[in-house]
């Protein structure tokens, strides 16, 4: 039974504002809820460190990639019964001091309109108890390939 606080949650998303963050305390893990233009987002807090561990990015960063109007979304395959979604696009602020993460154990990859900054997300759309969210899943830089895809998109109509 985890000791989650509806009616704080509830108040909570009432008057929350781009940023803001709300945590969830379960069992064995701990779920993080995050806020972006109205979006709601979670995630597992253990899998959030071990993305940044393992990648550098965290999820907070990875969340903002949603806001670019460029960004490449596509829907491939199914884990466990869930459609798993990709996004690829560059987040739309930038790591600074007032990133909730400790950028000091990260690598602030996230540098707006630079190649390394283009982000590959994996996500799924899931209704919870608050209705709809984006429950991240991993992030990571885009590889070349990727990056090409998405910058030709990007600036096709300067290409012809």
């Amino acid at each position: 039974m985890s000791d989650f606080n509806r009616k704080e949650y509830r108040a909570y998303r009432k008057n929350r504002q781009d940023g803001d963050s709300y945590f969830q305390k379960g069992v064995s893990h701990l779920i993080e809820y995050f806020s972006v233009k109205e979006k709601l987002f979670v995630w597992d807090k253990s899998k959030n460190e071990a993305n940044i561990t393992e990648h550098g990015i965290d999820f907070y960063t990875a969340a903002y990639v949603f806001n670019d109007e460029f960004r490449l979304e596509d829907d491939n395959r199914y884990v466990d019964g869930e459609l798993r979604e990709q996004v690829i696009g560059e987040p739309s602020s930038p790591i600074d001091d007032n990133h909730p993460i400790d950028t000091t154990k990260t690598r602030p990859r996230a540098v707006i309109g630079e190649v390394e900054g283009i982000l590959f997300v994996v996500f799924v759309q899931q209704v919870g108890d608050f209705g709809e969210e984006t429950r991240i899943i991993s992030a990571r830089t885009a590889n070349k390939s990727e990056a090409k895809t998405y910058l030709m998109m990007k600036y096709a109509d300067y290409l012809e």
